[in-house]
């Protein structure tokens, strides 16, 4: 495969994106069991480490502007 295009696809990171929806559909019941717990926890993992902000030029310019 030489590219991919990906049409009206989100302008976020997608580790924001798994770990809002993880988050959101953890509270839609009201509560959050240890299970859920743990995912938000794996999914704050996954952003952590294969996030664009541990590249430190994205970073500053994401923040600066």
């Amino acid at each position: 495969m030489a590219g991919l295009v990906i049409l009206a696809g989100s302008t976020r990171p997608t580790e924001e994106l798994v770990l809002e929806q993880v988050s959101y559909l953890a509270r839609l019941d009201g509560k959050i069991d240890a299970g859920e717990r743990a995912t938000i926890k794996l999914a704050k993992a996954f952003r952590a480490a294969t996030g664009w902000t541990n590249v430190p030029m994205m970073r500053s310019l994401w923040l600066h502007h």
